[in-house]
């Protein structure tokens, strides 16, 4: 999804939304798997697919800051480096203002 495209859906949107969290982790090119050992294979580990809930949760919503970027939160208003961004929720505020900062660290 293009990020402008993205951004809007992020803008519109009421509350936590699991589309909206894969399209973030996609824009910003993650990957999370984690491990598990079967019960009946101890050796053998098998890989799932793990997207964070970034619109649902401030914590996994901080994990998309740009590394060196100051941020600030406020209410439903989030600066990250120089962009700003206002939302629904604090979180997907967090997720608009960091794609938005995304290139710019």
């Amino acid at each position: 999804m293009p990020k402008d495209e993205l951004i809007g859906r992020l803008e519109k949107a009421d509350g936590p939304d699991r589309e909206l969290d894969e399209a973030l982790h996609e824009a910003f090119g993650l990957t999370f798997v984690m491990e598990y050992y079967t019960e009946y294979a101890t050796e053998q580990t098998r890989n799932l697919s793990y997207v964070p809930a970034y619109t649902a949760s401030i914590d996994a919503a901080l994990t998309l800051v740009p590394e060196g970027c100051g941020f600030v939160v406020m209410g439903k208003a989030a600066k990250i480096g120089r962009k700003i961004a206002t939302a629904a929720t604090p979180a997907l505020a967090i997720c608009i203002a960091a794609l938005r900062a995304k290139g710019d660290e």
